[in-house]
């Protein structure tokens, strides 16, 4: 289905992309697989969904519920498909539930925020809210519903040379609620390199390499950028609040700089804890780890707990107890998020972080490394003394430790 509007609810989004000889699936913004095209079907032309394969144009709207079959479908299943109309497959939340939802492409009654600027990033692919600097950015509600918690998911860009906890920095990104109510205190870096940021931690409770937990990296035109899709449960009942969003100790805002995009504020959402394994937990090895998540919906019945490893599927559960052993974890750092959603489409998310010793990647034959280009046109080099060669993990990137 393609159409000019914005979801109401991104959550309830499906996206499908095809590359040659690899393909990469999401579903709510879950990467569901990933590797070689079924043998003989690779191509050197690539599909392109909402974008002209041959010039940067793109479809000024929402591509959603793309769908691939591998059969026929019955004259019933088009019907059905066909008279599902703008609703689509994909219900989303019941209107009375969504206190807010902006994706920032029209501002005709955008009264909400201080300050408000708006602008379009350098691949002219989207539009969001920014950028800010060294800002406090509210977003002021009033007249809210009955409640007694709300779920608030958004996207934070990061533009530029983010240093995280290194000098100049560090570099912080705030968000509280009405000035007292911190959801978030942390850092970032826009590299991988050398340098360390607290993210998903907040600020110097631990150092993680930069871009840790990055749903999108280099993808918007930036000399540097990431993208972070955030998600936070918090008890409220006021029937007015302001949302702070603050960037601090950033060089000039050219240098270094944030946005905001898509922010949706839901009531009534499920709530989700991981239980175990403990947040932080380090393993001295590769092993198998028991996940335990437990989830509860006091509004609508819960249709399943999805469970994601750096944004990458792990498994749905969909009975309880809701639990599932992750079969040798390989080294490295993970964040694993338990992503709970009900029969009304909304979600929430726990979020945990745990480590494993031991020596990451791949190895491959290769006494001749040369400059390898990273996707987003930069060259990395692999250095190589011998018969054997380290291949960073696909999940980290090119020159990722």
């Amino acid at each position: 289905m393609a159409t000019g509007r914005r979801d109401l609810q991104r959550l309830a989004a499906h996206r499908s992309c095809f590359f040659p000889n690899q393909y990469s699936l999401l579903q709510e913004w879950v990467r569901y697989s990933y590797g070689s095209a079924p043998g003989g079907q690779g191509t050197a032309r690539r599909l392109f969904i909402g974008k002209n394969p041959r010039f940067a144009q793109f479809f000024q709207g929402l591509v959603d519920e793309v769908a691939v079959y591998n059969r026929v479908l019955s004259s019933s299943e088009i019907a059905a498909i066909y008279a599902a109309g703008a609703a689509g497959k994909c219900k989303p939340p019941t209107p009375g539930d969504v206190i807010y939802n902006n994706d920032f492409e029209r501002l005709d009654t955008e009264t909400n925020w201080f300050p408000l600027t708006i602008n379009r990033n350098p691949y002219g692919t989207r539009q969001f809210l920014g950028p800010y600097g060294n800002d406090t950015v509210s977003l002021s509600l009033t007249d809210l519903p009955v409640h007694t918690n709300l779920t608030m998911a958004f996207d934070l860009l990061l533009f530029n040379s983010w240093d995280g906890n290194a000098t100049p920095g560090p570099d912080y990104f705030n968000l509280n609620v009405d000035g007292t109510q911190m959801l978030l205190h942390t850092t970032f870096r826009n590299n991988d390199m050398a340098g360390q940021q607290s993210y998903p931690s907040t600020y110097r409770s631990n150092d993680f390499p930069g871009l840790t937990g990055a749903l999108e990296m280099d993808t918007l035109g930036y000399a540097e950028d990431s993208v972070y899709r955030l998600n936070f449960t918090f008890p409220h009942s006021s029937n007015a609040m302001r949302l702070n969003f603050q960037g601090a100790n950033l060089q000039i805002i050219t240098d270094e700089s944030w946005g905001l995009d898509n922010v949706t504020l839901l009531t009534g959402a499920p709530t989700v804890a991981i239980a175990e394994p403990a947040n932080g937990a380090t393993f001295a090895s590769s092993t198998n780890v028991l996940i335990t998540v437990n989830a509860t919906s006091t509004v609508a019945a819960l249709r399943q707990v999805m469970l994601l490893d750096n944004h990458i599927l792990l498994g749905i559960l969909t009975n309880s107890p809701y639990s599932l052993v992750w079969s040798n974890v390989p080294p490295g750092i993970h964040v694993l998020t338990a992503r709970v959603i009900d029969a009304a489409a909304k979600a929430a998310e726990s979020t945990i972080t745990l480590k494993v010793n031991g020596l990451q990647g791949e190895y491959f034959a290769n006494t001749n490394l040369a400059g390898i280009t990273h996707s987003s046109g930069k060259t990395r080099r692999l250095t190589s003394t011998g018969s054997e060669a380290r291949r960073w993990p696909a999940s980290r990137g090119i020159g990722s430790p």
